[in-house]
Parts: structure tokens; C-alpha cells; sequence
């Protein structure tokens, strides 16, 4: 986007404004491997390792309100996952994702979270009864000079009922309603504009989502 508009200038920015340079095309190289293993038709286990180096990663930077150019880049993961049916109507899945993300002297790269991982489990009984589970973990993600942003788990879970033509589920996503962070950013923010200006930086969070529930009513004809 960056290279087809230009940012408006940053209003009393501390530093001068950088506009992150002329757009220029950047250099991308990847790589991947992996491997499956099924000694059953109801089991499987996936495992791959991957790799992706960039000679000019664009981060984005609170002071200009734009992204620049900060140099290269290299990411190195490796992917595991497990997938069964224990029951022809049962079945679990699980995967996790660890990430070495850097700059190319070593920093590491702000917003990568260094672990993820998801379990999933779904049941469709034969007598019509529904349930699923689902997790979420996301690792500790650097934020720049030492700072990290927290790790979070959420869960949801469902139940329902299928009818020949119709089924019934109610669905809670965050059942534990997590106050977790979706994102967390670290950088300097003017909250009253009648003091003194602080370059100190401090660490920002969105939220992530709150307890949702839903109720769903499907039809087939």
C-alpha cells in the first residue's frame, strides 16, 4: 500500500518524521520440507520445517505512522501435527508452530510469536448429538528492546443436536471469558496533551475477543 500513497506528516513528533523511504521490491526466499506418516486411515502425524529469509523487512513504526525499512530478515520453524478418529464419530486433531524469527544481527523480530498451538476435537454421534472443543495457545511474542507481549490460551466449546433435516447447536467461544490480548505494541503515547510530552515507551494491547455465545438453528432441504 505504502507505494501507492504517502502518510500525512506525524503532528509534534519528537523526532523527525521518516517516511520510510522510496518503495522498492524486495528479495524473498523460502523454503519447506515435511512429511506425513498414516500407518491407519485413522491416524496421521504431519511434521515440517520451514525457513524464510527477506533482505529488506518493512516493520511498522509509531513515529512516522508508517512502515520502514529495517533491514533482513529470517524466520526458521519447524510444524508438528497429530490427527485421529478413535471413533468413526469422534475425532481430535492437534498442531503446534515454533518460530525463531530475527533481524539479521540477531534481534528478534517484534510481533512473532515464538509458539502456537491449537487442539480440536468434534463429535457427531450416529443417535444425532453434536459437541466440539477447541484451544488456542499463543506464545510470549518479543516487542522490541526486551519487552514481550504475554502468552494466552482460549477455549471454546459447543453442543447441539441433529435431526434428520434440522440441527440445534449452541456455541461459547472464550468460555472462560480470558481477558487476553490479541495484539500488544510497545511504544510512547500522549494521554493529556496539557502535560509534558513523555518519550518513555510503554506497552499497548487490543483486546482479544470476550465470551461470545451463539445459538444455531440449520436447515436442510
Amino acid at each position: 500500500a505504502r507505494a501507492v500513497t504517502r502518510p500525512p506528516p506525524v503532528a509534534d513528533a519528537p523526532v523527525d518524521t521518516y517516511r520510510g523511504g522510496e518503495p522498492a521490491v524486495t528479495a524473498s526466499d523460502s523454503f519447506e520440507v515435511g512429511a506425513r506418516w498414516s500407518p491407519t486411515a485413522a491416524f496421521a502425524v504431519t511434521g515440517a520445517g520451514f525457513m524464510i529469509d527477506i533482505a529488506r523487512e518493512q516493520i511498522y513504526d509509531h513515529v512516522s505512522a508508517t512502515t520502514v525499512e529495517r533491514g533482513s530478515t529470517r524466520r526458521r520453524g519447524v510444524e508438528l501435527g497429530v490427527a485421529g478418529r478413535p471413533l468413526p464419530w469422534l475425532s481430535v486433531a492437534a498442531d503446534v508452530t515454533a518460530v525463531d524469527a530475527a533481524f539479521g544481527d540477531g534481534r528478534p523480530l517484534p510481533g512473532v510469536p515464538t509458539l502456537l498451538g491449537r487442539l480440536d476435537a468434534g463429535l457427531a454421534h450416529p443417535d444425532g448429538w453434536l459437541a466440539g472443543l477447541g484451544a488456542l495457545y499463543l506464545g510470549r511474542r518479543p516487542l522490541g528492546d526486551g519487552a514481550e507481549a504475554a502468552a494466552a490460551a482460549v477455549f471454546d466449546i459447543s453442543a447441539g443436536y441433529r435431526w434428520p433435516r434440522v440441527a440445534l447447536e449452541l456455541t461459547v467461544e472464550n468460555v472462560t471469558d480470558a481477558a487476553w490480548r490479541e495484539g500488544e505494541y510497545r511504544f510512547a503515547s500522549v494521554w493529556d496533551r496539557g502535560a509534558p510530552r513523555s518519550e518513555l515507551p510503554v506497552i499497548h494491547g487490543f483486546a482479544g475477543a470476550p465470551r461470545q455465545v451463539r445459538l444455531m438453528l440449520t436447515g436442510w432441504l
